[in-house]
């Protein structure tokens, strides 16, 4: 999950957002109106972006700020990206450098950072020389700059990478699966894909092996079931491991609406989740 960053308009996308102001182009510049269509910002920017939590963020040449309903630039137009707010805080990038700033355009941290990620539950993943940690909603470095890689936090635990090995934190920062895994995915549903030997499967959250570790590779549950992968072909297991399809896919997908998929000689399936029977829809 990337961040959502405005930069240049190539890169952009103008996000639709149910507030009540929203951004409007008129003679080739951009400002905001109400929920009625009036005009409450000129139109006067190279472009404009909704508001999230109060405030709009516009460029002017090649550098960005923050308006208010009033049209009143309470962040400066200084600098190269933005993101939106969340928290009450936004992140901002001058000179290949992130920082963070607060809603009256305040700096919550030096403009120090390489990377950084999106904000999940409080926290945003930042990295300084390939080196990654977090920071919360103040600004705070709460889990120090240090790890290899990190995941997001996720059923209140954070896969993180250190020395070639891979365990689970805490928002503290507290080791809470030790690293002893070559790879692990967030949280879902109660488990974690995890590997160890070349072998994947499935822990929770107290480091047991509810689904055992057999497989060559995992992704993690949805909805009820997990894709896993032996020889290059891909099958379906549920949270209690068993196997309700045979691993004879060429690939398999969970549906954002919960429908499990499969495609096999070119040939699409949906997967009763349950008995595991095919039903050819394409």
């Amino acid at each position: 999950m990337k961040k959502r960053v405005w930069a240049t308009p190539f890169l952009c996308f103008v996000c639709v957002l149910t507030q009540a102001q929203e951004s409007y182009k008129q003679n080739e510049k951009w400002g905001f109106k109400d929920k009625d269509g009036n005009a409450i910002v000129t139109a006067k920017y190279d472009y404009a972006y909704d508001f999230t939590e109060g405030l709009g963020a516009v460029r002017i040449n090649d550098k960005w700020g923050f308006v208010d309903k009033d049209g009143k630039e309470v962040v400066p137009l200084k600098y190269d990206a933005v993101t939106e707010f969340a928290d009450g805080m936004a992140a901002v990038e001058k000179d290949d450098k992130w920082g963070f700033i607060d809603k009256t355009g305040m700096a919550l941290t030096a403009l120090k950072y390489d990377d950084i990620e999106d904000f999940s539950q409080g926290l945003v993943a930042v990295e300084i020389n390939e080196k990654w940690g977090f920071v919360d909603k103040t600004g705070k470095e709460v889990i120090p700059v240090k790890y290899d890689q990190v995941g997001v936090i996720s059923e209140g635990l954070i896969g993180v990478w250190l020395d070639d090995t891979a365990g689970f934190i805490d928002a503290s920062d507290k080791v809470v699966i030790p690293f002893e895994y070559e790879w692990v995915l967030d949280f879902s549903e109660g488990l974690a894909g995890v590997s160890r030997g070349d072998k994947a499967g499935f822990i929770n959250n107290s480091n047991k092996a509810v689904i055992r570790l057999k497989y060559d590779y995992v992704e993690s549950f949805s909805h009820g079931l997990a894709p896993v992968s032996k020889n290059d072909k891909w099958g379906y297991v549920n949270k209690a491991g068993k196997e309700i399809t045979p691993i004879k896919y060429d690939g398999v997908s969970v549906l954002d609406d919960g429908k499990a998929t499969a495609e096999l000689d070119g040939m699409i399936f949906y997967i009763d989740k349950k008995t595991g029977k095919e039903e050819r829809f394409w």
